[in-house]
């Protein structure tokens, strides 16, 4: 695999082309294809110089895919490859995708095979414990966030109240339809504030003082892992040059069925918001096990968001998420939660 993609003997690598757990990339990408068939690329900046290219360069559908060549000569660019069959076209697919869908040319079908594959493996688990009802009120509040996000100019980002505002294709809701209350926990850090790869463990309620025990603890929430290179010991120059402009990665954990199982009343901000400030903890822990103080990583930064997902009808198709909103209050006074100079 690593001959194939990485154009190298399998022999020890360093830097993250070395790793072949990269190719899942191609997995992942295939699999939004095949549930979001005719989007295409949007013209973008390129944020950081390249063999082939200055940064600031637009770079859009047009933008040679070097060093990838037809047979004729031609660049690839990316009208060739991000089609929903493009995975069949070039002579392989995923376990996902069913070659019959290919041979009859049957993209809607695919769509809906996918999501639900999607669902089966990824969705909420309600049959075990029902989420509570979203008021009306709460969905309509949201339903106005939406269109705002919808009207945003590209680029703009601004916060609504505790909404944050940010350019996108935001659905309109159905009033009638199930909607439900998701809880996210979201953290930004520079990729390099630690000496290597590291994880961050979310807790709702106490837990061992012991980082050995932090991944076997009953109120263990969540991990979120951030890959990572010692720079110290590593070859690797796009790692190096990240680390100099620090790079920052960002990701999230959902807080929703760990919140269920505790039982609360419901899981509206006026019910939630109380109960996460006092019970939501989280710890940083290198690779070697070691416990990394949050207050020594000035770039960490947790935050709580909640929105409205309205659950569809058809067992095929996937949900749809309104506008985020973030509760700054919960993680403030914390270290590594929100402060003022936070970049959300």
């Amino acid at each position: 695999m690593r001959e194939v993609m990485c154009g190298v003997d399998p022999t020890p690598l360093d830097g993250h082309m070395g790793d072949p757990n990269h190719v899942n990339v191609d997995g992942v990408y295939a699999l939004w294809k095949s549930i979001h068939p005719g989007v295409q690329v949007q013209p973008q900046q390129s944020k950081e110089d390249t063999i082939m290219y200055k940064s600031g360069k637009i770079q859009d559908q047009k933008t040679p895919l070097y060093p990838y060549r037809h047979k004729d000569g031609r660049y690839f660019t990316s009208p060739d490859v991000d089609e929903w069959d493009s995975t069949a076209k070039f002579g392989y697919r995923y376990p996902e995708q069913p070659a019959t869908y290919f041979e009859k040319n049957d993209a809607e079908g695919l769509k809906k095979f996918v999501s639900k594959r999607i669902i089966d493996i990824l969705g909420p688990q309600n049959n075990e414990l029902p989420y509570p009802p979203v008021p009306m009120e709460a969905v309509e509040k949201v339903n106005k966030m939406n269109e705002l996000a919808n009207d945003c100019q590209e680029g703009s980002t601004y916060m609504e109240g505790p909404f944050h505002i940010t350019p996108g294709i935001y659905p309109k809701f159905d009033l009638n339809a199930n909607h439900r209350r998701e809880w996210l926990a979201n953290l930004r850090i520079e990729n390099f504030a630690v000496d290597g790869s590291f994880y961050v463990h979310f807790f709702l309620g106490p837990f061992s003082d012991e980082p050995a025990n932090w991944t076997q603890d009953g109120n263990l929430v969540a991990t979120h892992s951030v890959f990572s290179v010692a720079i110290g010991n590593t070859g690797c120059q796009n790692c190096i040059q990240d680390k100099e402009s620090d790079a920052v990665v960002s990701g999230g954990v959902s807080l929703t069925y760990a919140l269920l199982r505790r039982q609360l009343k419901d899981l509206e901000p006026e019910t939630v918001v109380p109960y996460l400030k006092d019970n939501l903890e989280w710890r940083v822990q290198a690779a070697s096990g070691k416990h990394v103080k949050s207050e020594d990583l000035e770039s960490l930064c947790v935050t709580v968001a909640a929105t409205v997902v309205e659950s569809p009808d058809e067992e095929d198709a996937l949900p749809k998420w309104g506008v985020p909103e973030i509760f700054k209050q919960i993680t403030e006074d914390k270290a590594g939660g929100y402060d003022e100079n936070s970049e959300l």
